[in-house]
């Protein structure tokens, strides 16, 4: 049994009609096997959409004879956007040995989007980085790759080649996928994921979808690096009266040994002020402070990461809205990636609004209140909080987009007790446009969209609770663990708990590690 990652830019047609369906945008389509001999890189995707209908799938033994056939519509795994193309992947199982040969056939016109025929051949080769040379922080791979096509090809383009990378701790015992369905011939990759060592080997995997050809390079050496170092808590520009009690959050990440270390504290202030990642009751001298944490490896390489933080004595904390305050969330959105400019026309939209408090204990209230083109301002969402020291309220609303025009959000808040010197910043509008799609073109060669590149997606964790220590769930917003990682962490109702773009998690144990800390 083999199965097929097969991926592709697709195009939305009919525009507000009732007929909207998908098709395939030329020259995007790519196919690579993964899971050849026992290396099972990744678990992509499901299986297509198996409706009667747009495309079918068609597997082929010498002999001419049909034993694989898939009926499936197009349905995009991200989007829809405002974009012009989404992108869909799915997995096809080829479960009969004999077939030798596939096709994706478009049932309305009867075309070939694309056929694979055994007989041709495919060649690659390494050409950075050289054998035995040194590797640093980023890597730059590079290489050569062509095909030579089937005899049995008589018209049609050949099927686009696609690369995996892999890499090795042990002069190639073992190896780990660190990027696959690259398309191109090169590609920059942070070496964290990598042990220091002095027999690194890297595989380049090349594919047609049928035909495959390895290369490697072998003798690379990582030197050790120090640790990865960040301060959770506090952040640059947080400030708080004399005499408050400071926690100190930071976490340390050892590159090479893949363990969490322990680190110190100082400040540019106060000098040496305490010891390990979680420190509870730091009193600080009035001023700007410098705060550094500290942390070690095994082979005491330090790494440090600062903040700059302020203790004045009466010192008043201004509460605002500013234009990062709020961000709004398009369907099927990665929750961690940056909010939308313009919104998808006729879609739901998520929308948030956050707000950090100071060192002290606060009260707010929170709204979030919309104006569109069909109808005057309405309230969206409105929530009171209690907040400790600084902790962030998140205030969450949904809305949909139906007409074209520009939508106004406006989040307002009430902060009590006196406590804000200056609450003419508590109120701020943004305005998102919605605008009728282009009219649907048919893509010219350099119309055609470049088909993105696909890094290992395992492990991940999305929108999970996880009970991390029995007392409570935390609630993990869609991570990537590649070669960086970046999301949040909240804590019901509406607490963030800690926020990061981390470069030091290289498994879903050392995340859970992580999590642990910043709780």
């Amino acid at each position: 049994m083999r199965t097929l990652f097969v991926r592709a830019m697709v195009e939305k047609i009919g525009e507000g009609t009732e007929e909207v369906h998908y098709r395939f945008v030329p020259g995007t389509l790519h196919a690579a096997p993964i899971n050849r001999g026992n290396q099972d890189y990744f678990e992509v995707a499901d299986p297509p959409q198996q409706v009667s209908g747009q495309y079918e799938f068609r597997g082929y033994a010498s002999d001419g004879n049909r034993y694989d056939f898939q009926a499936f519509q197009l349905i995009p795994n991200v989007g829809p956007t405002e974009e012009r193309y989404d992108l869909w992947w799915a997995t096809f199982v080829i479960a009969n040995s004999v077939v030798d040969r596939y096709e994706f056939v478009s049932v309305e016109t009867g075309e070939k989007v694309l056929e694979y025929l055994p007989g041709g051949t495919v060649e690659n080769g390494l050409a950075q980085p050289p054998p035995g040379s040194a590797l640093g922080g980023v890597v730059t791979v590079s290489w050569t790759a062509g095909s030579t096509p089937s005899p049995l090809k008589r018209t049609g383009p050949a099927p686009p080649l696609t690369h995996h990378l892999l890499a090795s701790e042990d002069g190639g015992s073992t190896w780990q996928a660190v990027a696959v369905c690259i398309d191109g011939s090169s590609i920059e990759l942070s070496t964290e994921f990598l042990r220091a060592g002095e027999n690194i080997s890297l595989r380049l995997q090349s594919t047609d979808g049928l035909q495959t050809s390895d290369s490697r390079v072998d003798g690379l050496r990582l030197p050790n690096r120090p640790p990865s170092v960040r301060i959770l808590s506090p952040q640059t520009g947080d400030q708080a009266p004399l005499g408050f009690a400071w926690p100190l959050y930071g976490t340390g990440y050892d590159l090479d040994d893949q363990a969490l270390v322990d680190g110190w504290w100082t400040s540019s202030v106060d000098g040496f002020l305490a010891t390990g990642n979680r420190v509870q009751g730091v009193v600080l001298s009035p001023g700007a402070h410098n705060l550094v944490f500290h942390a070690t490896d095994s082979a005491h390489a330090e790494g440090t990461a600062s903040v700059h933080i302020l203790v004045a004595t009466g010192s008043q904390f201004d509460f605002a809205l500013g234009e990062s305050s709020l961000r709004v969330r398009g369907p099927g959105s990665n929750p961690s990636h940056p909010g939308l400019e313009a919104l998808v026309l006729g879609a739901r939209h998520g929308v948030d609004v956050s707000v950090r408090n100071d060192g002290a204990p606060t009260h707010m209230t929170l709204s979030l209140y919309l104006d569109t083109p069909a109808k005057a301002e309405i309230l969206l969402a409105t929530q009171a909080y209690s907040l400790e020291a600084f902790e962030t309220a998140i205030l969450s609303g949904s809305f949909e987009a139906p007409v074209p025009g520009d939508y106004v959000l406006r989040g307002e808040m009430v902060v009590s007790g006196g406590r804000d010197p200056n609450p003419a910043n508590n109120s701020r509008t943004w305005t998102f446009p919605a605008r009728v799609p282009e009219p649907t073109r048919t893509p010219t060669p350099s119309a055609t969209p470049t088909l993105p590149s696909t890094p290992t997606p395992t492990p991940t964790l999305g929108q999970e609770p996880y009970d991390l220590d029995g007392d409570s769930l935390i609630t993990v917003s869609d991570l990537f663990l590649f070669t960086h990682h970046w999301g949040s962490v909240e804590q019901p109702p509406g607490k963030l708990v800690g926020d990061f773009d981390d470069d030091s998690i290289c498994n879903a144990r050392d995340l859970l590690l992580l999590l642990l800390e910043m709780k």
